[in-house]
């Protein structure tokens, strides 16, 4: 009986050991006044996340454009922007052909896709064969123009190697210009130019 009485009343004084030392320790705790992390905080709005996905632009039954990404996240907000990670674009003629590849490492656009916005690692060939290699590009629907601030390195099917900072480009690439810096390499020029390829 006298064991058991022991072995309660250590119990007890554990007990009241314990709750002291939880108590102290709570209140070196709360004069840290931490706050606590509130959603308002990390979240501004609601938004949608999707994992590896595909979409479709169709006008009519025709194929204009196809878009694989392995991330996309797009705020629920009326007029937000959707982020597409990374952008693997293929751009169809009006005869379903394919016309233009694009890549980058990521990509936004507008909710109507008026508008797009790549950037890092930029790669374009269209039909021809013409490369366009830059850190960004965007894309205007309404003024079908295609144009980047950055360094471009564009590459013609002939070999030809072109570099300057700023393009202006038809969305087609029927006409582009370099803003400016300039430079470029020309290989076998002279013998292309004596041939009757050039004329």
């Amino acid at each position: 009986m006298k064991s058991m009485y022991k072995k309660t009343e250590l119990f007890t004084l554990f007990s009241i050991i314990l709750f002291l030392f939880l108590l102290l320790s709570g209140n070196s705790c709360s004069n840290k006044k931490e706050a606590l992390p509130q959603i308002s905080d990390t979240l501004v709005e609601p938004c949608q996340e999707v994992g590896e996905s595909t979409l479709y632009c169709y006008r009519g039954e025709h194929l204009v454009w196809r878009l694989n990404s392995d991330y996309s996240r797009k705020t629920l907000h009326e007029d937000s922007a959707m982020l597409v990670v990374p952008v693997r674009l293929m751009v169809y003629d009006t005869l379903g052909k394919k016309s233009t590849r694009i890549l980058s490492d990521s990509g936004t656009t507008t909710k109507t896709l008026e508008k797009f916005f790549i950037w890092g690692n930029v790669y374009v060939k269209n039909w021809d064969g013409l490369i366009i290699e830059s850190q960004s590009l965007w894309w205007n629907k309404k003024s079908a123009l295609i144009g980047s601030d950055e360094f471009v390195k564009i590459t013609t099917p002939n070999g030809d190697v072109l570099r300057g900072k700023g393009l202006d480009a038809s969305e087609s690439f029927s006409w582009w210009t370099l803003r400016k810096s300039v430079s470029g390499e020309f290989p076998n020029f002279k013998n292309r130019m004596e041939s009757d390829e050039e004329l």
